[in-house]
């Protein structure tokens, strides 16, 4: 807890306005141009909290002074002058119980101390007063909690589906820049589905969340669900007691998602979003409270309505690509591997060559394999073997961003040789493109999230994107929903399992077999009888045979299809179809059309859509058509909630159906 103590600053070089929590106080201005200096060198920072300084001045005639005034104007600053300034600062704090006071107070004036002695106790009481608030809101929110069982969660879950309003509160942050975005977007498509939603946001750049501040916007709303971006429960527990539906909306590799987690999950907790295959990002989940439903799109604010003429030709050229992803793979390597002892070093240089070779090869054999060696030899080498947080980490913080920077820039010089030789107009938009060593001449600057980006999109004719995770990333959706056509690097992995998804789509259409073959192969299909699987043998014959085989074949000719069904190396296909959402490839009708892996096909697609504008428009259409029933935020509200209720009226069932006596009811009704 802060002291609260006032320290004198007597001279400009003893006087340090750093930010610290909840702001400082400076009382007394004897010398206004020490305080500027001080004030200018803590700039705002962009993304953080930028703490208050909370100026007091008793003497009016210093007040009136001409520096007095440009020390009111600066943005951090907040004024209180007259003899009264102490009582104040201290009531402006109290009427603002729920926010942090400052936690630092200055005497930098002559005959001061009185007063900054008085701030200091007054403020230590402000702090009390919050830390007694505090812990009232959280007795009253954890015995509603209590008293609401899973019965009451069902119920309310069950009204919701037949038609009542469901209360959904996101919590974003005003310091951050997409996912402050993604939130708002979740919550308009909350609202346009019926739901009242609430962003739980900061009042301004300078105050930060308290716990007070957030359980009183708890209390007051009182949520159906809460939604907080890469957090879990167990980790933000001082903000969010017990007692209501929970959801982690994974949107970011953050390194803390990947530690062992200090709790259990309850029955209310639910984790969403972009959730790796990964025991520790898991943290112990039933498989029911687990949503994979990587960041969808927001078809209000990407729509393909005309953008103004002016941003039109503002965004104008051929050949696009929208990412602040512009570091270099070995300038990351490099990066990286200072925060290692010399001793790592060759291991992670093995490593990163490990990446490259599967790089090389992506488009013509299963690679995410040889990625998955390449993190347990690294993960070996560091002598972090059967540790899955250090796995986690080297995944997500070494070995995918190399991957990505490789495919990406490798890609992007294809594409600046094919503007060269075709003198087309090439943009890189985004933060440090400048600094490129060998893409910096097709730098353009930052787009900004929103109208802007939406207009960049539209108004190139085609946009570019490439990923270690696929073709199935929010940039490709946001340029199709905007009316632009994204062309996509695929890989070989992503191409088998497209494969696998709509062979086996069709096998579990449950039609009867055209043949009875030997016993280890059914069932078997005339070919030519089945369009639906005639187009999928024929894309198949497009791509490079696996190295096992197929689990689906040719008998003897091609006019005959049969599965493979008993051979061990092929068991793993017998898993669940993924649904729609989850199928990358199938936003497109023909996924070898507007997907490319050499520079020849990437130099193809671009000649025909520069060349071919209704082509462009029709297969921008047919993409943003098929994400917006499986991609948008429209259909993640929707998914979520089936989600949350569903589980919860299974484990409602179950345990009524557990209790030892039909007398016990579990309380109900709103607190």
């Amino acid at each position: 807890m802060p002291s609260h103590t006032a320290q004198r600053d007597a001279g400009p070089r003893g006087l340090d306005l750093s930010p610290v929590p909840g702001g400082s106080v400076l009382v007394g201005i004897d010398q206004p141009d020490a305080v500027l200096s001080a004030l200018r060198a803590v700039p705002e920072v962009e993304g953080e909290c930028n703490w208050p300084v909370f100026v007091l001045e008793p003497n009016e005639s210093i007040a009136a002074h001409a520096g007095f005034e440009q020390i009111s104007a600066h943005p951090r600053t907040r004024v209180f002058t007259g003899s009264g300034c102490g009582e104040a600062l201290i009531a402006w704090c109290r009427d603002r119980i729920e926010c942090a006071p400052p936690s630092v107070v200055h005497e930098a004036g002559s005959r001061t101390a009185d007063i900054a002695r008085h701030v200091s106790t007054g403020l230590r009481g402000v702090l009390d007063d919050q830390r007694v608030a505090t812990e009232e809101i959280r007795a009253r929110l954890e015995s509603l909690g209590a008293s609401r069982g899973l019965a009451y969660w069902a119920d309310r879950f069950a009204a919701i589906r037949d038609g009542a309003t469901p209360r959904v509160m996101i919590m974003t942050s005003l310091f951050t820049t997409f996912l402050r975005f993604s939130a708002e977007d979740l919550a308009e498509a909350f609202d346009a589905g019926g739901a009242d939603a609430r962003l739980l946001i900061e009042p301004d750049d300078t105050t930060a969340f308290t716990p007070l501040m957030v359980m009183r916007e708890i209390e007051v709303f009182d949520p159906d669900v809460v939604l907080v971006l890469n957090y879990t429960r167990d980790q933000l527990a001082k903000y969010f007691p017990e007692g209501r539906p929970f959801v982690c909306w994974v949107q970011d590799a953050m390194n803390h998602m990947f530690q062992p987690s200090a709790g259990t999950p309850s029955a209310l907790d639910f984790i969403a979003g972009h959730v790796y295959d990964d025991s520790t990002m898991r943290r112990g989940y039933d498989s029911d409270a687990v949503l994979r439903f990587p960041v969808p799109v927001s078809t209000r604010k990407f729509a393909p309505s005309p953008v103004a003429d002016t941003d039109r030709e503002r965004f104008a050229c051929d050949i696009a690509y929208v990412s602040h992803q512009t570091e270099p793979a070995d300038r990351y390597h490099t990066r990286i591997a200072t925060q290692f002892p010399p001793s790592h070093h060759p291991a992670l240089v093995r490593c990163f060559g490990r990446v490259r070779e599967a790089v090389l090869g992506w488009s013509d054999a299963a690679q995410e394999n040889a990625l998955d060696a390449a993190i347990g030899e690294l993960v070996e080498n560091l002598g972090k073997s059967g540790d899955p947080a250090a796995a986690s980490i080297v995944r997500t913080q070494y070995v995918h961003p190399i991957a990505e920077r490789m495919l990406r820039h490798q890609m992007l010089g294809w594409a600046g040789k094919i503007a060269e030789d075709r003198g087309l107009r090439f943009r890189l938009y985004g933060s440090g493109w400048d600094n490129h060593p060998t893409l910096a001449r097709f730098a353009h600057g930052p787009v900004t999230h929103g109208d802007d980006l939406r207009a960049c999109y539209q108004s190139a004719a085609v946009h570019l994107h490439a990923s270690a995770l696929g073709c199935g990333h929010q940039r490709v959706i946001e340029c199709a929903f905007s009316g632009g056509l994204p062309l996509c690097r695929r890989s070989w992995d992503e191409q088998y399992r497209r494969d696998w998804e709509r062979m086996t789509t069709f096998l579990g259409r449950g039609l009867e077999p055209d043949a009875s073959l030997v016993r280890w192969r059914w069932p078997a299909y005339a070919v030519e009888t089945h369009p639906e699987l005639a187009g999928i043998l024929r894309d198949r014959d497009r791509m490079p045979r696996p190295e096992g085989g197929w689990d689906h074949e040719h008998l003897g000719t091609d006019d005959v299809y049969a599965q493979i069904d008993d051979d061990p190396f092929f068991q793993y296909h017998r898993a669940p179809l993924p649904p729609p959402h989850l199928q990358s490839l199938a936003i497109y009708r023909d996924p070898l059309e507007l997907t490319f892996s050499t520079p020849e096909e990437l130099d193809a697609l671009i000649a025909r859509a520069v060349d071919d504008a209704d082509w462009r428009r029709t297969k921008s259409n047919e993409i943003a058509q098929a994400a917006r029933d499986t991609k948008s935020t429209d259909r993640f509200a929707q998914c979520l909630m089936e989600c949350v209720g569903k589980r919860l009226s299974a484990l409602a069932v179950s345990k009524h159906a557990a209790a030892p006596s039909a007398g016990v009811v579990e309380a109900s009704g709103r607190g």
